[in-house]
């Protein structure tokens, strides 16, 4: 067969290292390109980061590795369970771990005049910092449940329900120049930055109503007076939790120990024309056990560091170079998701703050990951935000702006998604920065969220239709496939009663009928 034939000759192509082949970012497809235009591209994801020794990776893992068993000892694992203590141990080392290949996902669904775009994934399962990012996540993912959800949408059901309570706010308060509009995260995980990452870590586990139990307060207490300067030790109030290194009680210290200063309790004093003596390392004389708010904070501390040593020392390979990212969330690792889900719900509740403070009363505002879609009243003509003389942001009216030209055959809904994505961008300025969409912006007038096309229909309704992007793909389950008759029926009506779902009750049943013939159609291939 002709296809067969073309791709034994592409396999062979590239063996000889003639081309290279990568899958696209979302429609599925295989690109096919040189090994120039390949490692071009990957320049300009290289040249964010800095390559380094291979001695880096070795180093890294034992580091990490330390800091991993420092975790465990404070969380007890396995205490409970008789001879888990070393399994559990044995499971969270890293030991000889490869560093994860970074490989390009191809965008073909974005345009380009030189490079062409690309997504940079690494499979991250396996390397130094997947065992330690496995266990923080676990953690980490506890504290982020017990938050309440805010402006987080999980699913397209969840953002219809939210559509169809804002029309009823729209036709209670009689609002006639709503519009809708969405929002979207510049590239989310290379931005998020160090600074956000850790803050927003330390303040959901404060606020949290979650309180960790059976935590060995000792290896708490001697992690971070190992971990934190005088000034933080101070800033909070721990000292009296802390215990002193005997060094410093002596007189001789010199300098700030490493993790690796807990590998061990004691120590070999040597001192001139005398033996050798053991010595613990700790004095515990005025050390005072703390409270539960106390542990809290000090837990909240214990994750942040976790998280700091995670993201700051993530390795990968390309092209046989191993690289050390310098900026945003770790490529691949489990964690990323984490903090990046940690990160954005603490952008909904500033956002939220600053909106309220502009009285901005959105009658929908919800986020589904990175996007965020919202409804509201129109913003009238040459609103301008500016700050304040105290610093604050305040909406001024822009005579001048409101009359000119421009402003005047700008669409309102333009107008008022540019205005939320201007306080939007002010919130974690560091981390997100939005970029906005509305229905004027298309042909068809509606705007993608989710599986939905959504727009204002003339009597001011939210309103939405089933919709698939242009590159997702079009087969359905195959006629001569493994599952049985029934099945496949089951299946095939599940899948029309989604695209039913998602139209919006005040669709047409004409309307309805083009995505069941569609899906017949697609059925027929």
């Amino acid at each position: 067969k002709p296809e067969e034939i073309g791709k034994l000759k592409l396999q062979k192509r590239k063996k000889k290292g003639d081309i290279v082949m990568f899958p696209t970012d979302k429609s599925g497809n295989i690109v096919v390109s040189l090994p120039e235009t390949y490692q071009r591209a990957a320049q300009v994801h290289l040249s964010k980061d800095e390559e380094v020794d291979w001695g880096e990776l070795k180093m890294v893992e034992t580091k990490v590795n330390r800091h991993t068993r420092a975790l465990v000892k404070i969380t007890n694992l396995g205490e409970q369970h008789s001879g888990q203590v070393q399994r559990i141990t044995g499971a969270t080392k890293s030991v000889d771990s490869p560093a994860p290949v970074m490989y390009l996902l191809w965008k073909d669904h974005k345009p380009y005049t030189t490079e062409p775009p690309t997504r940079p994934v690494c499979a991250a399962t396996v390397g130094p910092l997947a065992r330690a990012s496995e266990l923080a996540s676990i953690i980490l993912t506890g504290y982020l449940d017990s938050c309440p959800p805010g402006m987080e949408c999980l699913s397209t059901e969840e953002m219809q329900r939210e559509i169809l309570e804002a029309n009823m706010r729209i036709k209670e308060d009689k609002i006639q120049d709503a519009e809708v509009f969405s929002m979207d995260v510049v590239a989310l995980y290379p931005s998020l930055h160090i600074d956000d990452i850790l803050e927003t870590v330390y303040s959901t586990i404060m606020e949290s109503k979650i309180h960790m139990e059976n935590i060995n307060l000792e290896e708490m207490c001697k992690y971070l007076a190992v971990m934190l300067d005088e000034e933080e030790i101070e800033a909070k109030g721990l000292a009296p939790y802390l215990p002193v290194r005997t060094v410093v009680e002596e007189g001789a210290a010199k300098g700030k120990p490493s993790i690796a200063f807990l590998d061990c309790d004691r120590y070999r004093c040597r001192k001139k024309g005398q033996k050798d003596v053991w010595k613990p390392k700790w004095v515990w004389d005025r050390w005072r056990k703390p409270g539960k708010t106390v542990v809290k904070m000090m837990m909240a501390i214990v994750m942040r560091e976790q998280v700091r040593v995670i993201v700051s020392n993530h390795l990968y390979t390309f092209s046989g170079r191993l690289y050390k990212q310098l900026t945003g969330g770790p490529i691949g690792l489990k964690l990323t998701t984490i903090l990046a889900r940690i990160v954005l719900m603490k952008f909904d509740e500033r956002f939220k703050v600053a909106l309220s403070k502009l009285s901005l009363d959105p009658v929908l505002l919800q986020r589904y990951v990175d996007d965020v879609n919202a409804g509201a009243q129109a913003v009238p003509k040459g609103m301008v935000l500016q700050k304040s003389s105290t610093g604050e942001l305040e909406l001024v009216l822009d005579i001048q702006k409101a009359r000119s030209r421009e402003e005047r055959d700008r669409a309102r809904d333009e107008r008022t998604a540019h205005l939320y994505g201007q306080v939007a961008n002010t919130v974690m300025p560091k981390s997100i920065a939005m970029t906005v969409d509305y229905p004027s912006a298309h042909s068809s007038k509606r705007i993608p969220i989710l599986d939905m096309e959504v727009w204002m229909s003339d009597d001011q309704v939210i309103t939405f239709n089933h919709y698939a992007k242009p590159m997702a793909s079009t087969d359905v389950i195959m006629a001569r496939s493994a599952f049985t008759t029934r099945e496949k029926k089951n299946i095939l009506l599940e899948e029309a009663s989604r695209r039913l779902r998602n139209c919006s009750p005040h669709c047409t049943w004409e309307e309805k009928c083009v995505h069941i013939t569609t899906l017949n159609l697609q059925m027929m291939k």
